[in-house]
């Protein structure tokens, strides 16, 4: 059945991505591209209080690093060590809500195989957040850009308020999002799947 290869193949391929991956230190991912995490570690590290010398537009963003925070001081975890644990979920969350948006748009069996081929193994989306887990902040908002997705094509609204605050707690971009639909609103009126409320 084509609908298990596409799954086998999947599982087997984000194997090869965690075998194969570079994993690099704290201080090696300060230097090969994560150099934001200074800023998220600090806020982490200084939980259940607030970081000092952090970054204005680091700061708007700390909700998950200060609750990851709060995790490492309750289970005793080094900080990076649960930034690397919740990027590697979230490469695999990304992967199945994409799944489940090709399966809504309806695409045929080799199509799915295809993209989910070019998601997994693109480099930036699944190498680069597993060798960087200081980056979590960006994977989680590409994934509240899918809940948002799959929130209008499952007529969910509930989706589509979870995806505008995970968009809007990770990045200040969600706000962007919302004043999106504010004028998708307000041009097409009766139109829109959106409703005064839902814009409230």
């Amino acid at each position: 059945m084509q609908l298990n290869k596409n799954i086998y193949f999947s599982i087997l391929s984000i194997i090869i991505i965690f075998i194969t991956n570079s994993y690099f230190t704290y201080e090696e991912s300060l230097i090969f591209g994560g150099r934001d995490g200074e800023f998220y570690i600090a806020i982490a590290d200084a939980a259940p209080f607030f970081g000092e010398n952090i970054e204005y537009i680091k700061g708007e963003r700390f909700i998950v690093p200060y609750l990851i925070g709060i995790i490492s001081k309750i289970f005793y975890f080094e900080s990076y060590n649960l930034f690397r644990f919740f990027s590697s979920a979230s490469f695999l969350i990304c992967v199945y809500l994409f799944y489940k948006i090709l399966k809504k748009i309806n695409l045929n069996d080799n199509q799915i195989f295809i993209s989910l081929g070019l998601l997994i193994f693109n480099p930036y989306l699944s190498r680069y957040f597993i060798a960087v887990p200081t980056s979590l902040m960006d994977i989680t908002f590409i994934i509240s850009l899918e809940i948002i997705i799959l929130a209008f094509l499952s007529n969910k609204k509930s989706l589509f308020y979870f995806g505008i605050f995970l968009s809007t707690m990770v990045r200040q971009n969600g706000l962007l999002i919302l004043i999106t639909f504010i004028f998708v609103k307000i041009y097409y009126r009766k139109k829109s799947k959106i409703d005064n409320k839902d814009i409230l």
